[in-house]
């Protein structure tokens, strides 16, 4: 696993996406995002930005479409938490796009899946290449990923059938 030593720390868990990400999804589903809830000045996705001393936990969260890469450690389903209840609290007005691991044997994906506000799970072919200080050639994530969208219903008629996908990533949107 040359390489990945980095990955499979748990010491650092401000894993960037990679911009190019971003922008893929943003073409795809024709949407620019309005605030990026898990990042630090040197990763940030958008202009808005929550970093670790505006604790995306307690603050309250803006905008119509929310980018959320959280930690990856132990402390994941907390964020999880915090994304259902701020879409719930911004009902019919939020939509919460989350990068999590496709670990769907978690009591947080299971969380997720079972949702009220769940709208869309999408499962990756390839790996991403997650922006660090020094992004190596062949430093992929040891993990798939996948990308679930939430958002918080008006009323219970409103609410659909989740979709869930299959998406080939371009190489490059996936960070290498």
């Amino acid at each position: 696993m040359k390489g990945q030593q980095p990955l499979m720390s748990s010491n650092k868990q401000d894993w960037g996406t990679p911009q190019a990400f971003i922008w893929w999804l943003e073409h795809r589903y024709q949407f620019k995002f309005d605030l990026d809830v898990c990042a630090h000045s040197g990763n940030n996705k958008v202009p808005a930005f929550f970093t670790v001393d505006d604790n995306c936990l307690t603050t309250n969260w803006f905008g119509r479409h929310v980018w959320m890469n959280p930690p990856f450690g132990r402390k994941l389903p907390k964020f999880i938490d915090r994304a259902l209840e701020q879409v719930e609290i911004n009902k019919g007005k939020m939509n919460c796009w989350i990068l999590v691991p496709a670990r769907t044997d978690t009591k947080w994906a299971h969380k997720l899946f079972n949702s009220k506000n769940l709208v869309k799970v999408i499962f990756f072919k390839g790996r991403f290449n997650f922006d660090f200080e020094r992004n190596v050639a062949g430093s992929n994530a040891p993990f798939p990923s996948m990308l679930i969208q939430i958002r918080g219903f008006e009323s219970p008629t409103q609410r659909r059938e989740p979709n869930i996908s299959f998406v080939e990533i371009p190489k490059d949107a996936r960070g290498f």
